[in-house]
């Protein structure tokens, strides 16, 4: 009789609470609209198309407690999309219990206007970034970062994961950085027919219509023919500058 009361008394542990909250925004610009993605919670995934939607879609999925209790937390996840005239934020709110769950996570997808003006303020997971023409600002504090898009100006910083950028046809017209503190990163741009391609310390490097200048076992220096640097590429071992 006492075991079968312990066992009436233990709480419901059960399959993990899963689930979808969407926001959209529509009638945005087509054309170099500002667009702040910030998301410290888990994974970010950004792609850029043809339409005047800003649609969010935040993935959630939360196990070990209780069920009743991980319904609860689920009914207070959010995210909002807000216009701010003439472009959009998008933010995900958490209840202080999420913090208290044992095994969940949160995967933002976002698709937004292709020519955007876009700031993505990671924190903890995965950042891509696909599609998109105009300028990225992409910062993540743990996990990798993953750009594929054309672009004038980049502004890419992981503290604490690798880089991957691809920049195609990209024509960079303003002072750009790529910097990781503690893992590797690859660039290319291979749109064009004359690339350069060099292997130091833990940066690869594909760059079109460039000529190496000077290179050491930490630094390449390539010059065009305006000679105006463009893009510093950083890493624990070297600094890149690509003239």
């Amino acid at each position: 009789m006492i075991l079968l009361a312990l066992l009436a008394a233990t709480p419901a542990y059960a399959a993990p609470v899963t689930g979808t909250v969407t926001q959209s925004l529509s009638g945005m610009p087509t054309s170099n609209a500002p667009y702040t993605i910030v998301h410290s919670l888990g994974i970010i995934e950004a792609a850029c198309g043809d339409g005047t939607q800003v649609v969010a879609d935040l993935h959630y999925s939360l196990d070990g407690l209780p069920q009743a209790q991980l319904q609860a937390i689920a009914a207070n996840i959010h995210v909002t999309v807000s216009g701010n005239n003439p472009g959009a934020t998008v933010t995900v709110q958490v209840p202080s219990e999420y913090a208290d769950v044992p095994t969940k996570s949160l995967t933002l997808n976002v698709t937004l206007p292709r020519n955007t003006t876009l700031d993505v303020q990671g924190g903890l997971g995965r950042n891509t970034v696909t599609g998109c023409h105009g300028t990225a600002k992409v910062h993540n504090t743990v996990g990798p970062i993953g750009v594929d898009g054309v672009y004038t100006g980049v502004d890419i910083v992981a503290m604490s994961g690798p880089i991957s950028a691809t920049l195609g046809a990209a024509t960079l017209t303003a002072a750009s950085q790529i910097v990781s503190q503690s893992a590797n990163i690859t660039v290319q741009m291979p749109d064009l027919a004359a690339k350069i391609s060099a292997t130091f310390a833990n940066i690869t490097v594909q760059m079109p219509d460039l000529v190496i200048s000077s290179q050491t076992s930490t630094t390449l220096v390539g010059i065009n023919k305006s000679g105006t640097v463009l893009l510093t590429i950083t890493t624990p071992q070297a600094t890149l500058s690509l003239h």
